[in-house]
């Protein structure tokens, strides 16, 4: 396989899940009942690492950010409590963002939305996977 035609792929299966995404969003919409999706096969992990080559993700604090981020073309964004100068300005620890402002975000934008949660503070991570982030970062609290 060129590395052409696995471009074409991707961008075929990037399509795919935007519609099926946007399919989903319809149904909530009519007030139907959509079953969350809890696992995937290697192919659609692999794909979704895959569509963010060529691209950035840009930390947002707001859904005015992050709809910022992604008319600019960011591939993604990561919600967070407070962007990394403020924390270590502050000399504190980064903490998950507001559930609520994360929810709000997902709702706002397209792209995909990532969050942060504290290594071994295994509920952060559970809470987040419950409201649906589409991917959870577990790294140190503290910002040298």
């Amino acid at each position: 396989m060129k590395l052409v035609d696995s471009y074409i792929f991707l961008e075929k299966l990037r399509d795919l899940i935007y519609s099926l995404l946007e399919y989903r969003d319809k149904l909530r919409e009519e007030g139907k009942e959509v079953i969350p999706v809890r696992t995937a096969t290697p192919l659609v992990r692999y794909g979704f690492v895959s569509m963010f080559k060529g691209g950035v993700i840009m930390d947002v604090t707001s859904e005015e950010q992050a709809s910022i981020a992604e008319d600019a073309g960011a591939v993604g964004v990561m919600v967070l409590d407070k962007l990394p100068y403020d924390v270590r300005r502050a000399g504190g620890v980064a903490r998950t963002a507001d559930l609520n402002v994360i929810k709000s975000i997902m709702s706002t934008i397209t792209i995909p939305v990532s969050a942060k949660c504290r290594i071994g503070h295994y509920y952060e991570a559970r809470l987040l996977e419950e409201i649906g982030v589409d991917l959870i970062d577990e790294r140190s609290s503290w910002y040298w």
